[in-house]
């Protein structure tokens, strides 16, 4: 009902039938969720970019997700052009956050919203991948927001008729509650659009 609805509200949706979602594997499954209370919000990062066609970003995040977890960490993400695709099936528990999934859908905007050093400046950032990062250009995904915050914003709104929703953050919010880590997560971008997102809901912060 809730791909449904973003569809009468006039949001192009991607079911995960509709993008060719791969099964993952069962014994990495995490359990069920579904008394939702918060909302975290990722970008995908530096290996993502608005130039690339949407089924490669969401097929490359699946790859790379069950890699690591067994299946996608996000429930939604969110192309530069503002298709929502159904990532992992809402009724599924998530690990797109460190020890602390329960009670939190995670929605991830694919493409980079950091700026050039980010990873450096937070603390994040480790090796040639920061170095890399430091002397590149900052990305300009996030000059494609006119098109991603609204079907983020839409999707946001249809979830709290679903859901008792209380809190609404970034990865790096909920991060340095459960580990104390740094994350530069959802980067400075994605960071203005979740402060948007509370004012815009009455949300709070983790």
């Amino acid at each position: 009902s809730i791909l449904k609805e973003l569809r009468n509200q006039g949001i192009q949706v991607s079911t995960r039938s509709d993008w060719g979602a791969t099964r993952g594997d069962p014994s990495h499954f995490d359990g069920m969720d579904w008394n939702y209370n918060s909302i975290a919000i990722h970008h995908a990062g530096h290996s993502y970019s608005c130039g690339k066609p949407t089924i490669e970003q969401i097929k490359n995040a699946e790859q790379t997700d069950i890699g690591k977890y067994g299946h996608l960490s996000y429930h939604y993400a969110i192309s530069c052009d503002g298709v929502v695709l159904e990532a992992l099936d809402i009724r599924e528990k998530g690990s797109h956050i460190d020890k602390m999934n329960t009670g939190v859908i995670g929605i991830v905007l694919l493409a980079d919203l950091s700026v050039r050093g980010e990873d450096m400046k937070i603390g994040e950032g480790k090796g040639m991948g920061a170095i890399w990062n430091r002397i590149m250009p900052s990305s300009t995904d996030w000059l494609n927001n006119d098109k991603q915050y609204p079907a983020l914003s839409t999707l946001v709104s249809i979830l709290l008729k679903h859901f008792h929703i209380q809190k609404l953050g970034g990865h790096r919010e909920y991060q340095k509650i459960a580990t104390n880590a740094a994350r530069t997560c959802p980067g400075t971008h994605g960071m203005i659009m979740v402060d948007l997102m509370r004012k815009n809901f009455g949300l709070s912060a983790p």
